[in-house]
């Protein structure tokens, strides 16, 4: 329950607290004495924008404070920032730069956790509330709370949720198991490549040799026979001619043995040659020039270079880069992914069934709200209205938001006229009328403590006022109301009575709320009745009206 609301320096206000009581209290005054200046600043404190506000001339910030009564049960969300029992102090700050600041029992909040608390406590019935009713969506709320459906449409969401979010981490796991198979492809491939080629190491350095060597085998053993005819097989031999060399020399060390240095190392040239020429005779004999061993060289070569392009590895490397490879195993993904769709599985099941639970909760509320309005609004004088809750079947297979049911509701302010949706037919006088019907049916089912009207009667006046008084009366039986009225059937009613002025303090306007009682309610009733006209009958007349609402 709102228990105080502090406007300083804002607008037209300098200070001013106002204290409320449980029941309904009454906000009057003239035309532009500030009542919707009331209004803005217990939407400002609710998390709305600062829409009507300003930081009142002269000062540096403007400031927004309310009261209320402890909660029943703290809030999930408010559990860091009240404790059980404990009375719930907001304050806003409007800065100077069009900023705000907020608190709430003098923690910083955010305008989320604000706004949060804001739907919890408050309930504000401006004169945009109209075009909200025109809205389909909200037709299907009302529906829900009054059908005691909230709680399964919560909990359906809740579980489609969780099934969109299953479904987006089904969506990557199936991605990565595509991605896991394309790898697997790609390296299927590679392992073939590398079955085809089957590298040893050192392989290639020894095959360009190889095939180097074929490309030149005309040459080398020409070089190479020619270097054993002159070392060895020829005529006049290089090796022939020393051996003569080493024959001489042998007589003649008999006679100089000096001359064995020059021997020994013409014997060691000597077996350098022979091993010269046997390695000539080696390489030639190992010259293979079979043209089918040149093609196999050549085709193993080329096979190197094509996969060194294909998988852009050097030749050399190609050995070290397939000998890394390793399949991978997709077991896991597909066990998680089978894990999932049954868990999807099991809440589409569930799905299912609250959305068949939620459609006969709406179709029997749906049974009881149409008289419910039909006999409500013949009180405000709509005797010959129809309301009809149009609700029809969705596809439940695609789970949409808030179950498988569209609701409208359908009008008809006249006899022998089809209903038809609200934003068709309906007035603004016959909206006013249906939001405050609406208000007084679910009056007890709603969730916010306080109930805020501001000007719903808009359109309405005479008997019907009478009748809007009693009804609002009615609604503050289970709530707290405050309602910002222009008729005089509705300020009797009030519990409380707080009355707008406006005042021309020095050279500066100033208004001021304040609550009002006595005759001094007498003569605010008394101008509602005649205007500019006090005549002594006014006031006796109103006098009259508040008669139960006068101290004794």
């Amino acid at each position: 329950m709102l228990e105080f609301l502090n406007i300083r320096s804002i607008a037209t206000i300098d200070q001013n607290m106002l204290s409320f009581g449980p029941a309904l209290t009454v906000v009057t005054g003239e035309t532009g004495a500030g009542k919707s200046l009331f209004v803005d600043a217990i939407d400002f404190i609710s998390g709305g924008k600062p829409k009507g506000l300003s930081i009142r001339p002269g000062y540096s910030e403007g400031i927004v404070e309310a009261g209320f009564s402890p909660f029943e049960t703290v809030p999930d969300f408010m559990k860091d920032l009240v404790s059980e029992d404990e009375d719930i102090v907001v304050r806003r700050v409007l800065l100077e730069n069009g900023r705000t600041r907020q608190t709430i029992n003098g923690h910083f909040a955010s305008i989320g956790q604000l706004q949060e608390l804001g739907r919890v406590l408050l309930d504000i019935v401006g004169q945009g509330e109209g075009s909200r009713l025109l809205d389909p969506r909200v037709h299907r709320k009302i529906l829900d709370s009054f059908s005691d459906a909230d709680f399964l449409v919560e909990e359906y969401e809740l579980i489609r949720a969780e099934r969109k979010s299953l479904l987006g981490e089904l969506e990557s796991l199936l991605a990565a198991e595509q991605e896991l198979l394309s790898e697997k492809d790609s390296l299927m491939e590679k392992i073939d490549d590398r079955n085809l080629l089957s590298p040893v190491e050192g392989e290639w350095f020894e095959l360009a040799d190889l095939l180097s060597a074929h490309h030149h085998a005309k040459e080398l053993e020409t070089c190479v026979g020619n270097i054993l005819d002159t070392v060895y097989d020829g005529e006049i031999s290089v090796l022939g001619q020393l051996r003569h060399l080493d024959a001489s020399l042998s007589r003649l060390t008999d006679y100089d043995s000096r001359l064995l240095g020059l021997k020994k190392l013409l014997e060691e040239s000597m077996e350098s040659l022979r091993e010269l020429s046997g390695n000539a005779r080696g390489y030639l004999s190992g010259l293979d020039f079979d043209p089918q061993e040149a093609l196999r060289i050549e085709s193993r070569f080329d096979l190197y270079q094509r996969l060194s392009r294909k998988y852009r590895v050097e030749p050399q490397d190609l050995w070290g880069f397939f000998s890394t490879l390793t399949i991978p195993q997709s077991d896991d993904i597909e066990s998680r992914i089978a894990t999932i769709r049954s868990k999807i599985a099991a809440l589409e099941d569930e799905l299912f069934q609250i959305s068949s639970m939620i459609r006969e909760k709406r179709i029997e509320g749906g049974r009881k709200l149409e008289p419910m309005m039909k006999d409500r609004l013949a009180k405000l004088k709509l005797e010959n209205a129809i309301f009809i809750v149009d609700r029809m079947d969705l596809p439940q297979g695609d789970f949409p938001p808030g179950g498988a049911d569209s609701v409208r509701f359908l009008f008809s302010a006249n006899p022998g006229i089809p209903p038809k949706p609200l934003d068709e037919v309906a007035s603004g006088g016959e909206i006013s009328r249906l939001i405050l019907v609406l208000k007084w049916i679910l009056s007890d089912r709603d969730a916010q403590s306080t109930l805020v009207f501001d000007e719903v009667d808009s359109g309405i006046g005479g008997e019907v006022g009478e009748v809007l008084g009693d009804l609002l009366s009615e609604i503050a039986r289970h709530r707290q109301v405050v309602t910002i009225t222009h008729l005089h059937q509705v300020a009797r009613k009030g519990n409380d009575h707080l009355l707008v002025q406006k005042n021309l303090v020095g050279d500066a306007v100033q208004s001021s709320i304040v609550k009002i009682e006595g005759e001094e309610r007498v003569g605010e009733i008394a101008r509602m009745l005649g205007g500019d006209t006090m005549s002594p009958s006014t006031r006796l007349l109103a006098r009259e009206l508040l008669q139960d609402r006068l101290p004794q």
